[in-house]
């Protein structure tokens, strides 16, 4: 079964209905139907954006080397000087 992305399409390109019939029809807003319609033409897909992605590790190259080491030996005191606050996931 179509999605409901493929049914408004379909109804545009192929009935001839105007976006916002379409959208009329299907229960969809207009701006989701001119979206998609949109959609349909840059890229000739009804497929959906990607949804999230990659994201950097906010410490990375010497400054997380530095902190590594500075936990590994357990060597925290001069630590706050540089304020420095990370957690586990930053890393």
């Amino acid at each position: 079964m179509p999605s409901q992305r493929e049914r408004v399409v379909a109804a545009v390109q192929v009935e001839g209905l105007s976006r916002r019939a379409a959208a009329v029809r299907f229960g969809v807003s207009y701006s989701v139907a001119i979206e998609w319609l949109k959609r349909v033409d840059e890229t000739g897909s009804v497929a959906p954006h990607q949804v999230g992605g990659y994201k950097p590790k906010k410490l990375s190259g010497a400054w997380r080397d530095w902190l590594f080491e500075r936990c590994r030996t357990k060597a925290h005191g001069p630590c706050g000087i540089r304020r420095v606050r990370a957690g586990p996931t930053a890393m």
